[in-house]
């Protein structure tokens, strides 16, 4: 099984918050772990972040998804499509809040699965 974090928008990164630390301790625990930078951090577009979690970093059957603020957004909506082991969600929400960079992202252009 292995671990992907998946950070928030707004210029968020692998390497703040919590997120190093948790990797970390999965880590210690004899857990593989994925933690890094997704493009388009500012705004993260779901046309953009879903295919890069599939594709590069390799999210399958076999992974759980730690998604914090809009990258919780992000695991939800990929598990709407593929199969994973999982998922821990940090801070998720489920509309755009009235947020300008929320509506952008095109996350909740549609209704939830």
């Amino acid at each position: 099984m292995k671990v992907i974090f998946i950070h928030g928008n707004g210029g968020c990164t692998a390497d703040m918050n919590w997120y190093v630390s948790a990797e970390k301790r999965l880590q210690e625990k004899g857990f593989n772990t994925i933690r890094e930078t997704l493009p388009d951090n500012d705004i993260a577009h779901e046309h953009i972040w879903i295919p890069y979690i599939r594709d590069t970093l390799g999210a399958d059957q076999n992974s759980v998804l730690i998604g914090h603020s809009s990258g919780a957004i992000a695991a939800l909506r990929y598990a709407e499509q593929y199969p994973i082991t999982g998922s821990v969600l940090v801070s998720p929400y489920h509309t755009h809040l009235n947020l300008e960079d929320e509506k952008a992202g095109g996350w909740f252009d549609r209704p939830w699965n």
